[in-house]
């Protein structure tokens, strides 16, 4: 991937905000929004318009979503919340999605956004909404927002302010310059810009190790890149939940999905709060984990779907099962497995599940032969 494409990958947009907001852990990213007191409140979240404004704006013929999912939440210290929107570019005139989006955005006000999170009362004290884009010259890309602004006013409601953060390569940098910040950043602008990246050599892959690896529905097309980010991640907090377990004879291990999840997302998991999405990543690292014990002893979802079942007999076992946890590659499978994993409506069916178990596996004993 290029720097100019990355600019527009709305994964790396994303996961560029998440970077942002946490402390520099020599990855060449500068984390602005953390310097400026912000962290993560949700990610991928519905905001809703409350039914009276809905309605109110129906009247006088003003198309907005009633619910809209922003890409990413953030709050402040001082009860300030940042709504973050990515977009690979900004939307023209016009009453399509993306200005439906955009309008019920902008009419999160405080008061707004705390009823649509029922919080108390008081809880937001401000909103600012940011459109993250990639950069382009050709036009001015805040007319569209202001146009949208200015539209919502007219009618009579309040809007939230609108800024713009347009991303561009400059001298080997992946900057952001920076329109209409809330007054908490402007201090981290120097002549409107915001440096993030710093990135590496030419034939260097240019994006950093992701805070979420893999996001369905963010990618226009398969990256194994991603995947298998993905899938090392899954695998690698696992060995080390089996490195660390206790054996019993009389039992399987139960190898916990929810804090290897939270762990290969650096604690963003529980902050997603997109449910289809966050269902199918759950489902494919049960099945990408599934597999990959399956090359040592057969494993299998637990009954509650929280787990996966292995029953380890021995240390020597253990410590195979961790050397093979920590070595993987998507190049270990064929592309119709690859599929499977990542694409596939469902990874439920059992059937399906032994299709596609290695044939060591489908003829390993079950864990209850093995405690006798």
């Amino acid at each position: 991937m290029t720097p100019e494409e990355l600019v527009r990958d709305p994964l790396y947009q994303i996961n560029l905000i998440l970077w942002m907001t946490t402390p520099s852990r020599d990855v060449g990213i500068e984390p602005v929004f953390h310097r400026a007191g912000f962290d993560v409140f949700q990610i991928e979240g519905e905001v809703r318009l409350p039914l009276r404004l809905a309605a109110n704006l129906k009247e006088k013929k003003i198309e907005a979503s009633v619910v809209v999912v922003p890409d990413v939440l953030l709050r402040g210290r001082q009860k300030e919340y940042l709504i973050v929107e990515c977009k690979a570019a900004l939307f023209g005139p016009g009453d399509g999605g993306a200005q439906r989006q955009a309008r019920a955005l902008l009419l999160q006000t405080a008061g707004v956004l705390t009823e649509s999170l029922s919080l108390q009362g008081g809880a937001i004290a401000s909103t600012h909404v940011l459109y993250l884009t990639a950069h382009d010259p050709r036009h001015d890309q805040m007319t569209a927002l202001t146009t949208l602004d200015t539209e919502l006013r007219a009618c009579g409601a309040a809007t939230a302010p609108v800024g713009l953060l347009a991303l561009k390569i400059a001298d080997k940098t992946v900057v952001i310059e920076a329109t209409a910040l809330p007054p908490s950043l402007q201090t981290y602008a120097r002549n409107g810009l915001l440096a993030i990246q710093t990135l590496l050599a030419n034939d260097t892959d240019p994006r950093p190790l992701y805070r979420i690896a893999w996001m369905p529905g963010s990618e226009k097309q398969q990256d194994s890149y991603n995947q298998e980010q993905f899938a090392k991640r899954v695998l690698a907090s696992a060995a080390m939940q089996v490195a660390k377990a206790r054996l019993y004879k009389s039992k399987a291990l139960k190898i916990q999905i929810e804090p290897i999840l939270d762990e290969a997302t650096s604690g963003f998991f529980r902050k997603w709060k997109k449910r289809e999405e966050t269902k199918i990543v759950r489902a494919r690292a049960m099945e990408i984990l599934r597999i990959q014990l399956g090359k040592v002893r057969q494993a299998l979802p637990s009954s509650d779907g929280q787990a996966i079942e292995i029953y380890i007999p021995d240390r020597a076992t253990q410590e195979d099962i961790v050397e093979k946890l920590r070595d993987w590659s998507t190049s270990d499978y064929p592309v119709d497995v690859q599929q499977q994993l990542f694409h596939a409506a469902n990874s439920g069916d059992t059937n399906s599940r032994q299709r596609f178990l290695p044939k060591q596996a489908r003829n390993n004993k079950s864990p209850d032969s093995d405690t006798k």
